[in-house]
């Protein structure tokens, strides 16, 4: 009966060792393999990005972000039923009172018209007096012209910093058109002085990397509209 009685015992002793080991053993497992979590990144100061910034960061690269259905769904593309391209004289000084009251009097000839130089919008009408030039997009040149805005981007993002001359003197436009013929919209392009200037905050170049306005300037040449894109021109 003691002998039972001692085996047993030391059965049960056996036993109780092995379920504390494995505990143990588990335990240590378990703390080896919880991950640790990295401190967050320091964000780098305006300084610090300068110094790391390269001037090939600000060049252009095509990026097929958006396909042709998500380009031509995006403002003011989704809403045009016609897109002209179009040139003008730059309107060098803002019009004297005189010139003015004639404007709206309708006593300006034609040819005071394209002296006068600008892009005019009258009640949703586009004046193509003032025009040099104006060209009608077809479609292969519309889907162009949305890949150079919205597929065009800095060849490495952070730090960009691409910025134009001070002056303002657009000589050609993208005029947008709805159902009903009325101008809802333009964009107006200076390639001299790297500038554009819209009717609405909504419509822009997009993403303005190094050869950005090159590329646009190519554009208006390609489809005939050569007025305002020659480098170096006189000033009107």
């Amino acid at each position: 009966m003691k002998i039972k009685l001692l085996t047993y015992l030391l059965l049960l002793g056996s036993w109780s060792y092995g379920f504390a080991y494995t505990l143990t053993t588990d335990t240590v497992k378990h703390q080896k393999t919880k991950s640790v979590k990295n401190p967050a990144t320091r964000k780098l100061t305006i300084q610090e990005l300068e110094k790391m910034h390269k001037p090939w960061f600000d060049n252009c690269t095509f990026t097929n972000q958006y396909t042709l259905g998500q380009r031509l769904k995006k403002y003011p593309f989704s809403k045009a039923a016609k897109i002209l391209a179009v040139s003008f004289r730059c309107l060098n000084v803002p019009d004297a009172p005189s010139m003015q009251d004639s404007l709206k009097k309708g006593l300006l000839s034609a040819k005071a018209k394209k002296l006068r130089g600008g892009l005019h919008i009258v009640k949703d009408s586009l004046d193509y007096v003032t025009l040099q030039e104006f060209k009608q997009l077809k479609q292969d040149q519309i889907n162009q012209l949305t890949n150079i805005i919205y597929n065009t981007n800095y060849r490495k993002t952070g730090f960009n910093t691409i910025e134009g001359a001070s002056c303002y003197d657009p000589r050609n436009a993208f005029v947008f058109f709805d159902k009903k013929g009325k101008v809802y919209d333009y964009l107006e392009i200076c390639f001299a002085c790297q500038h554009y200037a819209s009717k609405s905050d909504r419509l822009d170049v997009g993403v303005v990397c190094t050869q950005k306005y090159d590329m646009l300037r190519k554009y208006f040449i390609n489809i005939g509209v050569t007025y305002g894109t020659i480098k170096n021109m006189k000033r009107n």
